[in-house]
């Protein structure tokens, strides 16, 4: 795989576990004693996450992009990306 663009950035996309991973089931439970989780796809952790790249409790790191149809014309993906300083 070639070399990241920015130093800060992984290399590419790691798959670890399943996701949810075991360590984002046990903080999705906790979460759920007080917020509805019914919905929830996939828990980030933000202090992992850099550039494109989105992380998981469980070292699942993602290409974060947004993908949605338009209906009319066809796909769009949107990079939404994070950045912690």
């Amino acid at each position: 795989m070639s070399s990241p663009f920015y130093a800060w950035e992984p290399e590419g996309p790691v798959v670890k576990t399943e996701i949810p991973g075991p360590k984002a089931k046990a903080a999705i439970g906790e979460l759920h004693e007080v917020f509805d989780t019914r919905s929830l796809n996939m828990l980030t952790d933000y202090q992992k996450s850099s550039g494109n790249y989105i992380a998981d409790p469980d070292g699942n790191v993602l290409l974060d992009v947004q993908v949605f149809t338009d209906g009319v014309d066809g796909v769009c993906i949107t990079d939404t990306g994070v950045v912690v300083p």
